[in-house]
């Protein structure tokens, strides 16, 4: 954005996630392998949170030195990524009392929002449609899902942006490059028979994402020219592992 001339900083709340940190759903630590400070200006604030941490819930961050930055910045447009900390909510309150662009960016589903109870969604009505939504300007969604559940949250469709995520175009261009001589290779390691058609998942191991609907549909295929590649780890990992061994499952990595 800064290359494109959009003035661009990014405020932090937690460092956790630069110096590499445990991540409970893979059940194993993460650091990212590229720089993640550089080519633009950003800031980290103080943590006034008790024990605070990502994953200290809902009052793990709590930063207030972002509300003071806010009345001393110039009109901005100010993206705020969800709502699930405390700080989340006071930016998107006071970032609109002074007198800024409020956008709010999510990743909630319809469909997952769906499956909680009636109560639940009739406080988050009370909470999000009625109160926290009101003083955001415009709401940024990934996909078809996303949209649905602001509209479901009552907001208009004139205040919905399309802003699905941003990938690293060039570094996964490079690496198809470096690896398009060597496919023959990579089934080999893989494990991968010659003819075989190629089932993927990339993702966690966890009851949301359904791993193991995948290995059960896997073993109903007919066909003998069929492998499941599995990418991932986490929690359900022992399970899956255990269906494989029971149906002696072939051409599973």
């Amino acid at each position: 954005m800064n290359e494109q001339g959009i003035n661009t900083s990014c405020w932090y709340c937690s460092d956790e996630n630069v110096k590499g940190h445990l991540d409970r759903q893979f059940k194993s630590t993460v650091a990212w392998d590229i720089p993640l400070l550089e080519g633009y200006q950003y800031r980290f604030f103080k943590n006034y949170a008790y024990k605070g941490s990502l994953y200290g819930g809902f009052f793990g961050l709590i930063n207030l030195g972002i509300i003071k930055a806010l009345f001393k910045e110039p009109k901005s447009v100010i993206v705020v990524h969800g709502w699930g900390y405390f700080i989340n909510v006071l930016v998107i309150i006071f970032a609109k009392l002074a007198g800024h662009i409020v956008c709010i960016r999510g990743e909630s589903p319809y469909s997952q929002e769906m499956l909680k109870g009636k109560i639940n969604r009739f406080c988050k009505k009370i909470m999000l449609q009625f109160c926290l939504f009101q003083f955001a300007d415009k709401f940024l969604f990934i996909g078809s899902q996303n949209k649905a559940f602001y509209q479901y949250y009552g907001v208009n469709e004139s205040k919905l942006v399309f802003a699905p995520y941003a990938v690293d175009n060039a570094r996964f261009q490079e690496a198809a490059r470096n690896l398009s001589g060597r496919k023959e290779e990579l089934r080999r390691d893989l494990k991968v028979p010659p003819r075989a058609n190629v089932i993927l998942f990339s993702g966690k191991y966890m009851a949301k994402k359904r791993p193991m609907d995948l290995l059960m549909a896997f073993k109903e295929l007919s066909t003998s020219e069929k492998c499941l590649v599995m990418v991932g780890d986490g929690e359900m990992k022992g399970q899956m592992d255990d269906f494989i061994q029971t149906h002696k499952l072939q051409n599973v990595t």
